[in-house]
């Protein structure tokens, strides 16, 4: 009887399959990412010699260069699925500076009834989601999962790379001269297979893009769905979103809206619709089930004017191989947009900021609870990315989440500035210190010298950086717009508010800045007319009431003034700073005895919490109390109270400015006058 090409390794217990690409243990599968196979398979090929670790690489990413990170993370996962211990190898052995040795007993076996299945799984050919065999949903379900897929577009399997599943072309060369002839018999057999599911897999997939237009450039990849998410598990769809978001702004080629812009649709069940409205060309939709410690993850890539499918796939993993998926993931959607990859572009899409996996959910936490933008959830925020970095001091992403975190506590007023921008500026330094090429800590560095060290031309430079790193960072758009108004430079500023509307169209924030050089320059309407857009956007904006209160009073619209900051009073009664605005609209409208009582109000609450001392200097100085008000701007220079840093282009402060003590007190602080 002639012998299939369906051979396995045998190993102690173990059994590879070297056609289905699988890993048995006693019959069940042992779950391994694509590349942790191909590891193992040039390694059993070559058991008893050393395998160095150029040809090894060479072999499971051919023609491709990556990090030698990546081999050491393959090896480190076959390790712990064959359930080696800690520096007692039993199966493979490091030879120091070399490579590796697989040094376990291997017998290569044929049986001898057994021909290839229809359904074998080649390498780089996917089934779609309605294709998974028996087999593979009762070995789900050994490993902790019910093979539950929703009912939903079967997921159409994307080729990538089709190598012989007979080793041809692997490490070890004097073992395959020694191969015998019945081998050739068998690769001429797996050949065919080959051939067929690639033409057909490929023809399928063209068949599903028909039309498609080369040139699609943005993505925007949505919140993936929970499937029975308890408990903290909440945060995993959202951050790895988050995660994927960050890997693929890396390449320029391809738009990707970010995370603030499709937190929204965490619940959407069109994903066509939030494409459409996101204004992007594709979508990416995902659901995530996390059942101990494993993940299963099922991706769909749509195409958002028809909904015509581009790509997609499940994985099933441990989830400290989330690296691994996380990787597919961003390869295939951008091999699904971009017709080829440069060397560059893979080297990105595999970098790893972190190897630890409880670094990681730390981390991932933290920008769940950053991107809702709360004081309480900021907080809990700079709790988890503390823990990212006390799991690995090396976490370059971890610290720029920090620098980000304490940079908006210092927005939002809740804390001192001297208590939250020098954590803030350290923060980012280490994480440039550990990467220079993080867009997102350039920024909040950026945004820590204008804010707070009052260095102009270094914060630009920071925020010039930011964007030649990554020209789609809207928040470094945002925050370069906002110092530009600080200058003066208004049409400027204008320009970049544009740009970051333009990356993240459906942002409050985002829509809100846009009014900003409106209303210092003093073209009030314009303003109004804007902040109006964004209360339409979402009535339970506050922070669009408050400007819009801020328009008001300068337009003599005093009584409507009030109303607006005392609609948001009710909804945020522990921020004192609407308060602290009603004050001052209180003396604009020349009403001094309420505006006397709400300093006495602020006095009371100035000594619970932190009230900015910059509301006491607008109060006095338009009540004409200038001896009080320079006493607070003395106050306003020691914390070095962010609203300072508009001084130049700040009106109120006109009753003050004319005073010889104003520009004495500003003098070598570096804030222009």
């Amino acid at each position: 009887m002639v012998r299939t090409a369906n051979h396995f390794y045998e190993f102690g217990p173990f059994r590879v399959d070297a056609l289905k690409r699988r890993l048995l243990r006693g019959g069940e599968v042992v779950p391994l990412t694509p590349k942790s196979f191909d590891t193992l398979l040039a390694l059993v090929e070559n058991s008893g010699r050393l395998v160095e670790k150029d040809d090894l690489m060479e072999r499971v990413w051919p023609g491709v260069a990556v990090e030698e990170n990546n081999l050491t993370q393959n090896v480190s996962a076959l390790r712990k699925a064959l359930g080696e211990r800690r520096g007692e190898p039993q199966y493979i052995a490091t030879v120091p500076g070399l490579g590796y040795r697989f040094i376990a007993s291997v017998e290569e076996t044929w049986p001898d009834d057994e021909e290839p299945k229809p359904d074998a799984k080649l390498e780089g050919v996917s089934p779609t989601v309605e294709s998974v065999s028996t087999s593979e949903n009762a070995a789900a379900r050994q490993n902790g999962f019910e093979h539950t897929t929703e009912p939903s577009t079967p997921f159409v399997g994307s080729v990538t790379e089709v190598r012989s599943a007979s080793g041809e072309g692997s490490v070890g060369s004097s073992f395959v001269k020694s191969r015998k002839a019945l081998a050739v018999a068998a690769l001429a057999v797996v050949a065919v297979a080959v051939g067929y599911y690639f033409f057909a897999a490929r023809a399928k997939r063209a068949e599903v893009t028909a039309g498609a237009d080369a040139r699609v450039r943005s993505i925007a990849i949505l919140p993936f769905k929970q499937l029975g998410a308890e408990g903290e598990d909440e945060y995993v769809g959202l951050g790895m979103a988050d995660a994927l978001i960050t890997k693929l702004s890396g390449i320029r080629e391809i738009n990707v809206r970010p995370t603030s812009s499709i937190i929204k649709f965490a619940d959407s069940q069109d994903p066509g619709a939030a494409g459409r409205e996101l204004g992007v060309e594709s979508v990416l939709d995902g659901r995530v089930q996390k059942s101990g410690d494993r993940i299963r993850v099922t991706v769909q890539l749509t195409r958002a004017g028809d909904g015509a499918t581009l790509w997609g796939d499940t994985f099933d993993e441990k989830y400290t191989d989330i690296f691994a998926v996380e990787d597919r993931i961003s390869e295939q959607v951008v091999r699904a947009l971009l017709p080829t990859l440069n060397v560059e572009q893979k080297q990105k899409l595999s970098k790893h900021y972190t190897e630890d996996t409880e670094a990681y959910q730390s981390y991932i936490k933290g920008r769940y609870f950053w991107n809702k933008r709360t004081s309480e959830d900021i907080r809990k925020a700079v709790g988890y990315f503390e823990d990212a970095i006390l799991e690995d001091p090396n976490y370059a992403l971890a610290y720029s989440g920090l620098a980000d975190s304490y940079a908006t506590l210092g927005v939002l007023d809740d804390l001192p500035p001297n208590e939250t921008m020098p954590k803030a500026r350290s923060a980012a330094m280490r994480a440039l210190e550990l990467d220079d090429t993080l867009a997102e800590a350039h920024t909040s560095l950026g945004y820590v010298k204008h804010r707070y060290d009052w260095d102009f031309p270094g914060a630009e430079r920071e925020f010039r950086r930011a964007i030649a790193l990554d020209p789609d960072y809207a928040r470094a758009h945002q925050w370069l717009g906002w110092y530009l108004v600080s200058v003066g430079r208004f049409d400027e500023a204008e320009g970049e508010f544009a740009r970051a509307q333009q990356l993240d169209p459906l942002s409050l924030y985002t829509n809100m800045t846009a009014g900003a050089p409106y209303f210092y320059s003093g073209r009030y309407d314009k303003a109004a007319e804007q902040f109006r857009k964004v209360v339409e956007m979402d009535s339970g904006f506050w922070l669009a009431h408050r400007w819009l209160a801020e328009v008001y009073a300068e337009q003599g619209r005093y009584d409507e003034a009030v109303a607006e900051l005392k609609g948001i009073m009710k909804a945020r009664p522990e921020d004192s700073s609407q308060l602290s605005m009603i004050g001052y609209t209180y003396a604009l409208a020349g009403r001094q005895a309420e505006a006397r009582q709400v300093l006495a109000e602020l006095g009371r609450e100035s000594e619970k919490h932190y009230v900015a001392p910059f509301y006491f200097v607008l109060i006095h100085a338009e009540l004409g109390e200038k001896d009080q008000a320079f006493a607070a701007l003395a106050e306003a220079l020691r914390v070095r109270d962010n609203s300072l840093a508009f001084v130049k282009v700040n009106s109120r402060l006109d009753p003050l400015r004319r005073d010889p003590r104003f520009a004495e007190m500003l003098k070598d602080t570096g804030l222009p006058q």
